[in-house]
């Protein structure tokens, strides 16, 4: 996933890949060059994440450029265990 964009010049998000849900498997996804946080997990729990790499992913637009609201991997307020194995996630809102 590649060029995910972010045109609101306020506090904003926008993410590649947003879940909610349970027993989901993610696997061998590459997240890069993107506006924006590569996977964000709300809720939900008991996923996997295998062989999934995030990386140089800014927020160009969004807070004035300065590259927050951009993470590898959020996961905020699971419910359940999120494991991630085999994934790697750098270079973030540099």
């Amino acid at each position: 996933m590649i060029g995910i964009q972010v045109t609101i010049l306020n506090h904003t998000e926008s993410n590649c890949i947003y879940s909610l849900g349970r027993n989901n498997l993610f696997e061998q996804i590459s997240m890069h060059d993107n506006n924006g946080t590569a996977l964000r997990h709300y809720r939900g729990g008991n996923n996997l994440c295998l062989n999934c790499d995030a990386y140089r992913n800014h927020a160009k637009v969004s807070e004035d450029g300065l590259g927050s609201n951009t993470d590898g991997f959020d996961i905020i307020r699971a419910d359940e265990s999120v494991l991630f194995e085999n994934c790697w996630a750098f270079i973030m809102g540099f």
